[in-house]
């Protein structure tokens, strides 16, 4: 699916497969973590998860990366 605009929002919004990608993890994985609250700022469409990319940033710096775009969503 890969990152998205909509109507008003200007920021990319990325996927839990975006993300998954980005971390290499599972998608479930993220998916949960999503959902528990431990990567802040998701929020659910549909039945999917999504993130805005700038609480996607916040929580990679809190990683300690610095990498500002998940690989899996520049394609």
């Amino acid at each position: 699916m890969g990152s998205q605009t909509n109507q008003g929002l200007t920021e990319p919004i990325y996927t839990v497969e975006d993300i998954a990608g980005a971390l290499r993890l599972h998608p479930v994985t993220v998916a949960r973590r999503m959902r528990s609250g431990e990567i802040a700022g998701a929020f659910k469409v549909g039945r999917g998860w999504r993130i805005k990319k700038s609480d996607w940033d916040v929580y990679f710096a809190g990683l300690g990366f610095t990498a500002d775009v998940p690989a899996a969503a520049t394609a």
